[in-house]
């Protein structure tokens, strides 16, 4: 399974004409992604990471890295599951 990530971009620059970002995405460090698939990003802005590239801007209120506590809630195993 491939997953996405948030961050922060820090940094825009050029790569061969290529538009890309320099992305601190916390403990996973930081990371360089294409801006191809969402040219309006900016610095300071977080967004969503797959791949490589940036899919999106992503805002404060659905970033779950703002809210510590959705990520530490715990939930009962499903019926069945030891």
């Amino acid at each position: 399974m491939c997953l996405g990530t948030t961050g922060v971009v820090t940094q825009i620059y050029d790569d061969d004409g290529v538009a890309m970002a320099l992305v601190d995405a916390g403990t996973v460090g930081v990371i360089p992604a294409c801006l191809l698939t969402c040219a309006e990003a900016a610095v300071g802005d977080t967004v969503l990471v797959h791949a490589g590239y940036v899919l999106r801007v992503v805002e404060a209120e659905e970033d779950s890295s703002a809210e510590p506590a959705a990520r530490t809630e715990t939930r009962p195993a499903p019926a069945g599951f030891r």
